[in-house]
């Protein structure tokens, strides 16, 4: 019997220890911490916290201060009605635009926006991958008269995360009141 117990607990830590690394979501991605100092973070390092990710880049002309100006809108409000704190939900933005964005600018630029935010700058390989996962579509289109010589065409949608680090849902329709509605049906927000 002993025997069998041992192997049931065995069975259950390796299953949760896999879980865990088998999270086809995660990353481990290169931003600026609150020292400064420019570390990876992966989605561990948010346990506790609800996450909204979102793919932008700093220089974004319309889709991405739009999009960060509506969700934050919607975080604010629920914090002045005392639905969530502050430290209840994260944003975190990843950049399209490695090759532009900075962890030092582009953490300035997120949170500008909603303070509880973090931003990371991918390898361009690491970028490809997680397009892959996260299902975002991005291409680059040149603009040979401009001082920016190229924009980037991208997909809009957040992805909400718990505070496991377990993935709820996306949410593509960046309406403030589609927003509230699917973070109340994922359990973010109180109904």
């Amino acid at each position: 019997m002993k025997k069998y117990c041992f192997l049931f607990l065995l069975f259950v830590f390796l299953g949760a220890c896999s879980d865990e690394k088998n999270n086809k979501y995660d990353f481990s991605i290169k931003g600026e911490d609150k020292n400064g100092v420019i570390r990876d973070f992966s989605l561990k390092d948010f346990r506790g916290q609800n996450l909204i990710i979102y793919f932008g880049y700093t220089l974004c002309p319309d889709i991405c201060p739009s999009a960060m100006n509506i969700v934050s809108g919607v975080l604010d409000e629920q914090i002045e009605s005392k639905n969530i704190s502050l430290n209840d939900v994260k944003i975190i933005f990843i950049s399209i635009d490695p090759n532009r964005d900075t962890p030092k600018q582009t953490n300035e630029y997120i949170r500008y926006f909603y303070e509880n935010s973090q931003a990371l700058i991918p390898t361009d390989k690491q970028l490809e991958d997680l397009a892959k996962v996260y299902g975002v579509r991005y291409s680059i289109v040149p603009l040979p008269d401009s001082e920016l010589k190229y924009s980037v065409a991208h997909s809009s949608s957040i992805y909400v995360f718990d505070r496991d680090g377990n993935f709820l849902g996306e949410i593509s329709n960046l309406i403030d009141k589609k927003i509230v509605k699917k973070l109340k049906d994922f359990g973010i927000l109180k109904n």
